[in-house]
């Protein structure tokens, strides 16, 4: 074999390895793409949008604000005279599109959302929850960007994780149990418990359940939403405070405390009294005193929503 066959070979070779490495290297490559174009994709969902059907039956109006860690979608449904509020949702990533979810005492609602042209595109899936029968559906509705806030017929509510609330000392526990919570008709929550009576720390101090809490960006907390239900009411929750973390973190400064007794049996949803709470100023902690008349009772909290408002 001369040289130029070997070196016509040689090249031949390279060409060929080239050519298979290439379908690698662009494989690599494609989640940094995908990501940025998400990333992209989330970024230019931002704005306040409203629905070119004025007809509709479904959402109305949708506002998307970017912030440092997340993106929040607060949406408003149809209703008379005025929209309803259903409150603010994170807005997740889901390939090309973002998706945020609204939970209701009868159904579910995912809102997937993507931005075309100069329009925003909203599909709507609806799962209902409620055993009514209803079935399911979807829907697709387009918005174009408008410059005003519409006005809700009712409060801003964004509902928390309830199961996060911790036990302020040894004298109180929190369990949960799927399948029955021991009280009423056995709906699930977080169970609390206490193994001495009244509402004193064994170590003195209030006994407590408390958590730390999250307001979109540009929110202000104005109130707490309860929902619970007593196997007795002579124990109850004895009270509600909301108290922000200062600068340096070795102190809280009250912001709410409701010492309105929540003794219904229940199950029964309460709003606590009125506040402003501006989150950017420091963490937020949610306590709630409980009052034990009996070791053996049981106190379960089914839902905690904080009422926000624009700043």
């Amino acid at each position: 074999m001369n040289a130029t066959s070997r070196l016509s070979r040689t090249l031949a070779a390279l060409v060929a390895c080239a050519v298979l490495a290439l379908p690698i290297a662009l494989r690599s490559a494609t989640p940094s793409t995908a990501q940025a174009a998400v990333a992209h994709t989330i970024d230019n969902l931002v704005g306040n949008w409203t629905n070119v059907d004025s007809s509709t039956r479904n959402v109305v109006a949708i506002d998307i604000t970017g912030g440092i860690t997340s993106t929040v979608a607060h949406a408003y449904g149809a209703c008379s005279p005025s929209p309803c509020d259903w409150g603010a949702a994170v807005v997740g990533d889901e390939g090309s599109l973002g998706r945020a979810v609204f939970t209701f005492s009868f159904a579910v609602k995912n809102l997937f959302i993507s931005r075309v042209g100069s329009q925003l595109r909203v599909i709507t899936s609806v799962h209902f929850t409620d055993k009514s029968g209803r079935k399911d559906y979807r829907a697709v509705d387009m918005f174009q960007a408008r410059s005003t806030r519409p006005q809700p017929s009712s409060p801003t509510v964004m509902w928390i994780n309830h199961l996060a609330f911790l036990a302020g000392d040894p004298s109180v526990a929190v369990s949960y149990n799927a399948v029955n919570s021991g009280v009423g008709s056995g709906l699930s929550g977080l169970i609390i418990t206490s193994s001495s009576t009244g509402d004193q720390a064994k170590d003195g101090g209030n006994k407590v359940v408390e958590t730390g809490v999250q307001a979109p960006p540009s929110y202000i907390i104005t109130g707490v939403r309860v929902c619970y239900e007593l196997s007795n009411p002579r124990s109850y929750i004895s009270q509600v405070r909301l108290a922000q973390v200062q600068n340096p973190p070795s102190s809280a400064l009250v912001r709410l405390d409701d010492a309105t007794a929540l003794n219904a049996s229940g199950p029964v949803c309460v709003t606590s009294a009125a506040t402003s709470v501006d989150p950017s100023q420091g963490e937020v902690l949610l306590s709630l005193r409980v009052n034990f008349g009996d070791t053996s009772d049981r106190i379960v909290l089914r839902a905690v929503g904080l009422l926000l408002a624009p700043q």
